[in-house]
């Protein structure tokens, strides 16, 4: 073989070959040495000048390439290809002979972890790798220091070694490190049990392994949490979750509609919604305690709108509500969410932060009815692990490797509508007991009348041009036939099926009718806008013309009356003016020129 075929049979570089030559040379040798290995070589010419060609010297024939899974070969793999490495317990002759062929070969520790672990189908993540690698070091470094013994198993050696744990001691110790339910919380139980254990045969505290092993502490807490599942609580979910242990007692429900029960979820399906995105929609449900009867629908949004569409949906199947027990979530404590619950007359609870099984029946159904949906094309899974490894299902290797995974096929997708019509259909089936509900149900006048009431509502001014909501102007000819006029105040509610309208009521919630956008071409034609200046008129302005008219006569009868009375008390007041004037003239000293002047007025007014 040339120096190419046999870098890559050891797996080296070429310039490990040539350097490997060139000593050998210098050292008049006709041998070299690579990974343990002896191979011969031999100068030969050709056309480009000389070059060197390989044998082993065990066989002194080149040998074949080999097909090789990441630098190991088949045949190395072939004497350890039975051992799953992913097992807690392997026997010492299989660590054995993995560990001899590490020395055999001096081949990488990934390698034969990723190569062991394709023999049976698993691809191993870069973690699971590195634990792994750290297990089979472990073996290496206890062959060194005690040989193919140090690699037995001694777990379990020592039979009943649980029977010497003081149990109190380890309730005690799980205690003391309160909720830590994964590997940290149980060495910390290991160090403080081992700490406790010292402290009380009066050993100083050293090391928590020379006490007692901390597999016998995982074993004990396990058959501790199996006896006492409140210790578990504890342990798993802190204090919250020994609160939680509580009885939940029986309940007082005694018949439909006595209780509801609402939440929402996040599905897990990715779907193409209605605006043509894809994307994840929200899972609203309504349950009646009693019968176990549920509704629900899609929202793309958690908001009180959306919120009180569902609860409307329930109503129009199951009645109305008495108590409706909820979360502390934003869109139900809104305010337009309470004032629809007030509206419908249903009292309100809610579960408090955290107790979630204070509305567990409708938490368990949302796990229910999404595993029966879990074969539904835009399945994601629960959790993150479940989502990779179904995203990773249509990649390829290069694809994982480079994070550009086929995550969904988009043209297998449900749209929004086919899943809400299989979301219904499934809830049917798990839930039948809506026969119990039919004395509950509404009337079409009553469940219209409802509808109306769904949205956000306000007081709001009349105008001459109409009614102000959201800086929209709305009219229609019902509000001004119903006899409203400018300043009084009324009652609008949304229409949550159509921003463009308003529903009209009175302060005493008798319905007038709808109005629009005055943009909008539903709103009044000029016949429309007729019958509006007809209906105001005669509604307003014909009562006050007939006080006006009336107004005008006892004006002008005043008026005539003050000029009469004015007219006959002029000669009286004409002859006390005169009087004044000539008292006032004989008072003042006669001159030569004013007598003048007084003779050439006489004169003038002659």
């Amino acid at each position: 073989m040339n120096s190419k075929e046999l870098a890559s049979l050891v797996d080296c570089g070429i310039s490990t070959i040539q350097n490997s030559t060139k000593k050998a040379l210098e050292n008049n040798l006709k041998v070299i040495e690579i990974k343990g290995l002896s191979f011969s070589f031999e100068v030969v010419s050709n056309e480009h000048g000389k070059s060197y060609i390989y044998e082993t010297l065990a066989t002194q024939t080149a040998p074949k390439k080999e097909y090789r899974v990441n630098a190991l070969r088949v045949e190395d793999l072939s004497k350890i290809n039975h051992i799953d490495i992913r097992k807690s317990k392997i026997s010492a002759d299989d660590k054995f002979l993995i560990v001899a062929l590490i020395k055999e070969i001096n081949c990488s520790l990934e390698a034969i972890v990723k190569s062991l672990c394709l023999e049976f189908g698993h691809i191993a993540t870069q973690k699971e790798s590195v634990a792994l690698v750290k297990k089979i070091s472990r073996w290496v470094e206890a062959f060194k220091t005690g040989g193919k013994k140090a690699l037995e198993d001694k777990r379990g050696a020592t039979k009943g070694e649980f029977k010497k744990i003081d149990e109190n001691i380890l309730r005690l110790a799980i205690f003391s490190v309160k909720a830590l339910a994964n590997r940290d919380g149980f060495e910390k139980v290991h160090i403080m049990y081992s700490h406790f254990i010292s402290k009380k045969q009066g050993v100083v505290f050293t090391n928590p392994n020379k006490v007692i092993s901390y597999s016998s502490i995982v074993s004990g807490v396990k058959t501790l949490f199996k006896k006492d599942y409140i210790l578990k609580d504890y342990m798993t979910k802190g204090w919250d979750g020994l609160l939680q242990a509580y009885p939940v007692g029986a309940r007082d429900i005694a018949y439909p509609n006595q209780e509801w029960q609402v939440d929402a979820t996040r599905l897990d399906f990715m779907v193409v919604k209605n605006d043509g995105t894809i994307g994840r929609l929200n899972y609203t449900v309504v349950i009646d305690t009693f019968s176990g009867a549920f509704v629900g629908d899609l929202t793309d949004s958690l908001n009180s709108y959306d919120q009180t569409k569902v609860l409307f949906k329930a109503i129009s199947t199951m009645g109305k509500p008495e108590i409706i027990r909820m979360d502390n979530g934003r869109d139900y404590t809104s305010n337009h969410y309470q004032e629809f619950s007030s509206f419908i007359e249903a009292g309100v609870i809610f579960a408090q932060v955290g107790q979630g099984r204070q509305k567990g029946k409708v938490e368990r159904n949302f796990g229910a009815l999404q595993n029966r949906l879990a074969l539904l094309p835009g399945y994601i899974g629960n959790d993150v692990a479940k989502r990779t490894i179904i995203e990773n299902q249509a990649a390829s290797k290069i694809d994982i490797r480079t994070s550009k995974a086929t995550r969904i096929k988009e043209h297998r997708l449900l749209k929004e509508d086919e899943l809400r019509l299989i979301l219904d259909v499934e809830a049917s089936k798990v839930s039948n007991k809506y026969a119990m509900h039919e004395n509950n149900l509404l009337s079409d006048d009553e469940l219209v009348a409802l509808r109306k009431s769904l949205g956000k509502s306000a007081i709001r001014t009349v105008q001459e041009s109409g009614i102000s909501y959201n800086n929209i102007t709305y009219t229609g000819v019902e509000i001004w036939q119903f006899g409203l006029k400018k300043g009084d105040k009324v009652k609008v509610c949304e229409n949550v099926d159509d921003v463009n309208c308003l529903y009209v009521y009175s302060l005493n919630d008798e319905f007038i009718g709808e109005i629009f956008n005055i943009n909008d071409s539903r709103c009044m034609s000029l016949e429309d806008h007729k019958k509006s200046k007809k209906a105001y008129h005669k509604n307003h302005i014909a009562p006050i013309t007939k006080e006006i008219k009336k107004a005008d006569l006892m004006l002008e009868e005043y008026q005539d009356e003050l000029v009469e009375k004015t007219l006959g008390e002029a000669p009286k007041y004409l002859e006390k003016a005169s009087k004044k004037a000539n008292k006032k003239a004989s008072s003042v000293p006669s001159t030569s020129s004013s007598i003048d002047d007084d003779l050439k007025y006489f004169e003038i007014a002659v």
